[in-house]
């Protein structure tokens, strides 16, 4: 990654205006190309898409694709959890500043999801998915485990039989084989992505199962290979990723949804009432 952007920068003279515009974006901004298209990069920094591209094959690269191959690779590989608290650190020096920080910082993370234009334009088909499905199984690996078990409890409740795929006790596999095309199988991943997680949608994909993905970005392998994709913000000054966008989503969905499942949901919760009741759940 050194030797291409020393590349970059002792090419920059002999590039012409327009190419001296994207060099300037690529060494200041790098990091972000692997998240958008050869279209949205042109866009953003304001040439044609045929400067990107011709900027490309100067630097020996074939096309974009190869050139964004080499800057996702790299940015996988600076996902390190501990590379990641570095960063974070760098950002925040003093800890009085720590509480306005994370606050402003996941405030924005619930609010650039909900209000991304592929979200919302995905929210009502999605719905639809999920009420035309006869089971909704929703696999999550690792922290996005709590966010699948999370969506099954309270779509379990409006009367939606859906199943977590977690590693848990006994083979997730087994789960997966149940699956049919008349179901629907959701995915749950961020970066640095779970091959299992990847594998498992890619298949499920492949025999027909409708399959909407839950990530953060296109960088995701198989974004191209589900139905329905929603993008969750996920900037944080911890080691690990926020979670907050991808929480919202789910209660917009699950506030979507009982909406239309309003007589079931209000008969499950008289019914779980009564059981709190039973065992003295409450302390009131």
């Amino acid at each position: 990654m050194k030797e291409l952007l020393q590349k970059i920068q002792s090419e920059y003279g002999s590039l012409s205006k327009a190419q001296k515009t994207v060099a300037s974006y690529v060494l200041e901004n790098y990091k972000d190309i692997p998240f958008l298209s050869v279209t949205a990069l042109a866009r953003e920094i304001g040439v044609s898409e045929a400067t990107i591209i011709k900027f490309c094959t100067l630097l020996g690269f074939d096309g974009f694709g190869s050139f964004k191959r080499v800057l996702s690779e790299y940015v996988q590989s600076e996902m390190t959890t501990y590379s990641t608290l570095e960063s974070g650190a760098e950002e925040i020096r003093d800890e009085s500043d720590i509480w306005d920080r994370v606050c402003s910082c996941e405030a924005a993370n619930i609010s650039q999801t909900l209000n991304n234009p592929l979200n919302r334009a995905n929210f009502a088909p999605f719905i639809e998915m999920i009420n035309k499905a006869k089971n909704v199984y929703i696999l999550g690996f690792r922290s996005s485990a709590i966010l699948a078990q999370y969506a099954v409890l309270y779509l379990n409740q409006q009367n939606i039989n859906a199943v977590a795929v977690t590693p848990s006790i006994g083979a997730y596999a087994d789960t997966l084989c149940r699956i049919t095309d008349e179901d629907l199988f959701i995915t749950i991943t961020f970066s640095r992505y779970s091959k299992e997680a990847v594998k498992a949608l890619e298949i499920m994909s492949n025999r027909g199962v409708p399959c909407v993905l839950i990530t953060d970005s296109p960088a995701n392998p198989v974004f191209p290979k589900a139905d329905l994709v929603f993008s969750c913000a996920m900037k944080s000054y911890y080691y690990a990723a926020s979670h907050v966008g991808a929480l919202a989503l789910i209660n917009a969905v699950c506030t979507a949804l009982s909406l239309t499942h309003m007589e079931e949901t209000t008969e499950h919760l008289k019914n779980l009432e009564d059981l709190f009741s039973e065992f003295n759940t409450f302390l009131y």
